[in-house]
């Protein structure tokens, strides 16, 4: 039963959210992230990052660079660090800032970087968003991260309670997750 449950969850995904840039609208009253994470990781999707809103820091001490290689075996160094560098281009930030400590960075920019990270690894991402005053922050992210589920070949997908995030044009399809637990 559980394994026809991760089968159907698998095909949900793939033809739902593979390659897309998804917006997952949810009740201010109802929280689903529960429901939403376990959707993911029944649906042999293990190659994802989840980022909480802003709790996901980077380790104090090492640098950007170091903590973006976090995980990432030496033989494939080289050519991460040259997709990284690509994926900067297309953020416009500036590769000198890679040998920064990242405690030198605020809360946002290392979400960004964690973001590229995932990008770079070909993760799919999820953004878990609370705060109503990151839907600039959101709104002007999406045009690039729709840009990287065509190249990257990943799905993104933000949970936001923020309707103002679905006025955006940069999605490509926007769920009302109540309906899907009545």
């Amino acid at each position: 039963m559980m394994h026809e449950a991760k089968i159907k969850n698998e095909e949900i995904f793939i033809n739902y959210f593979s390659e897309k840039l998804s917006l997952i609208l949810e009740s201010t009253d109802t929280n689903h992230r529960n429901d939403i994470s376990t959707f993911f990781k029944t649906s042999n999707q293990d190659n994802y990052y989840a980022l909480m809103g802003r709790e996901n820091n980077m380790i104090p001490f090492l640098s950007v660079q170091d903590n973006l290689m976090l995980g990432v075996s030496k033989k494939n160094k080289q050519a991460f660090l040259e997709t990284v560098d690509s994926i900067l281009v297309s953020f416009k930030l500036d590769k000198e800032t890679l040998l920064s400590p990242a405690n030198s960075l605020n809360d946002t920019e290392q979400m960004i970087y964690q973001i590229i990270r995932s990008l770079a690894l070909k993760q799919n991402i999820i953004i878990f968003d609370s705060a109503n005053e990151s839907t600039v922050f959101l709104t002007n992210l999406m045009p690039l991260l729709k840009k990287f589920t065509r190249l990257s070949k990943v799905a993104v997908v933000i949970v936001t309670p923020t309707k103002e995030v679905a006025e955006s044009n940069y999605y490509d399809q926007c769920l009302m997750i109540d309906h899907f637990f009545k």
